[in-house]
């Protein structure tokens, strides 16, 4: 019976250890070597003290505890792989997302606490771009909310602002991803207001009578005499595009783009150079604003095939990926990892999230500290263009860390972490093998940084916020064409 009990598990065992060999050699050649050398040391111990006559019950224990060991492997493994196809393959012009919300917004001092509360109340439409959606989401609040509403529709922004502010109407509602843009229109609008309701507008209706526009415009070509490398993605350099946007919760929301990176890789010289584009760079946006400048940031709004593309065109180059985190994401993985150290250039107190403190130097900061870390700007004399740096220090920081070994000590936190945290257009076989290369490897990275300089002014011609006077950042072109020039030598073959 004893010799029936150990062959069975003797059974299990080898299956298990062959799927788990499977799995893992999926993302190491190197791991994998070593787990099948130490497997196959187990299961030539397991068949020999099955098929030894004087077998003791012992051995029963010891493939048990193996079993479950390779159980959880596989589980792990398996979890990870399901993390990978959840977040990545999302193409940049279809960005998987939660849906459009529009914001109903009141005064924060003021005694209205439902949407109940606004019957008989004026209430403020913005009109003053996509005036189609907005009247689209006001017919479908007023069926939901039955009430009665004195509706004034605004065509000038900064006036629907000022006329909540000074009682002219009670509340006010427009889409949630302009709210977050409403302190660029007048100082401590969001602290001094709060959201009423956010409600979700299906607008697939409204989608369907509305032509798709034609393409405005498209990426300039490659530099003259510079030719785009081929191979797999660990044979070749490649550009990702970090989008953070500046939203809680989930990373399907519409939203802005305030950290706005180009991270590029090249795998076989183990080098990386990281470029920051401040959120104010007056750019005209690609595919969407038919040459009107705008804010960088705003690109976001339309998602980040209009960032990635609007990128390219400013720097003449070509971006492969993407990757889009917001607040939330910050603070998980962050936490996942155990925390990470950062290079702050300045001793100061943070004036965005405050109760944090960082000194000047190396400081090992959480979840929390460091978006409190990548929020601040200002606390620095050139404000946006510091926090710009600062996001870098933090990518530094995260790649130092996820890149050493002991960063296994907290993989399944990491992988519950990353679940739903991130978004990219990368495949799960590009991102594996990328992880394959590393772990094989071992190796560490050099990186370096730039910073695109602007020169600040203000402009009435912003294509996602006609009107008002908003504060842009001029480009200065010996800098833009700086970093033209790096992202060609790092990039491209001549």
């Amino acid at each position: 019976m004893k010799k029936i009990i150990a062959t069975v598990l003797t059974v299990i065992q080898i299956i298990l250890s062959i799927i788990f060999l499977f799995q893992i050699f999926s993302f190491s050649n190197k791991f994998g070597l070593l787990a099948a050398a130490v497997l196959a040391l187990f299961a030539l111990m397991s068949i020999v003290l099955t098929f030894w006559k004087k077998t003791k019950t012992a051995v029963f224990p010891i493939s048990l505890i193996l079993i479950a060991i390779l159980f959880v492997g596989i589980y792990y493994i398996a979890i990870t792989f399901n993390m990978l196809d959840k977040n990545t393959g999302n193409p940049a012009g279809d960005v998987a997302n939660d849906g459009e919300y529009v914001s109903i917004i009141v005064m924060k001092d003021s005694d209205i606490e439902a949407v109940a509360d606004l019957d008989g109340k004026a209430v403020g439409l913005d009109n003053s771009f996509e005036a189609d959606k907005m009247n689209f989401a006001w017919d479908w609040i007023a069926k939901e909310y039955p009430f009665n509403y004195n509706v004034n529709k605004y065509t000038d922004f900064e006036l629907m602002l000022n006329d909540l502010c000074s009682g002219a109407v009670s509340g006010i509602v427009l889409d949630s991803s302009r709210y977050d843009m409403c302190d660029d229109v007048r100082a401590d609008f969001i602290e001094n207001t709060k959201a009423l309701a956010q409600l979700k507008i299906d607008y697939s209706s409204l989608y369907a009578l509305t032509p798709t526009p034609l393409p405005t415009n498209t990426p300039t070509p490659l530099p003259t005499g510079y030719e785009l490398p081929t191979g797999e993605i660990t044979e070749r350099p490649f550009i990702v595009y970090i989008s953070g946007i500046d939203t809680y919760g989930s990373i399907g929301k519409r939203s802005r783009s305030d950290t706005n990176i180009l991270m590029a890789v090249d795998p076989v010289k183990k080098k990386i150079l990281l470029v920051s584009t401040p959120r104010d760079t007056y750019t005209p946006l690609y595919n969407k604003s038919n040459g009107v400048y705008d804010k960088l940031t705003h690109a976001g709004i339309y998602g980040p095939e209009c960032s990635m593309g609007t990128l390219a065109t400013l720097y003449n180059t070509t971006i492969d990926y993407y990757v889009r985190i917001n607040f939330t994401s910050v603070i998980n993985i962050v936490d996942a990892v155990d925390g990470i150290d950062v290079y702050s250039a300045y001793t100061f107190n943070s004036k965005n999230l405050k109760g944090y403190s960082y000194v000047k130097g190396m400081n090992h900061l959480n979840g929390e500290s460091t978006l409190a870390f990548c929020r601040e700007r200002y606390s620095f004399p050139d404000g946006d263009y510091q926090r710009g740096r600062d996001h870098i220090e933090v990518i530094k920081g995260l790649i130092n860390r996820v890149t050493t070994p002991s960063i296994l000590i907290n993989y399944p936190s990491l992988i519950n972490a990353l679940s739903g945290s991130f978004q990219t257009n990368m495949t799960t076989d590009e991102l594996t093998s990328l992880i394959k290369m590393q772990l094989d490897d071992g190796a560490s990275w050099s990186m370096e940084s730039m910073t695109l300089e602007n020169k600040g002014g203000s402009s009435r011609t912003c294509y996602s916020m006609p009107g008002p006077a908003l504060y842009v950042g001029h480009v200065v072109e010996s800098s833009r064409q700086a970093i033209e020039d790096a992202l060609a030598n790092f990039m491209y073959v001549k």
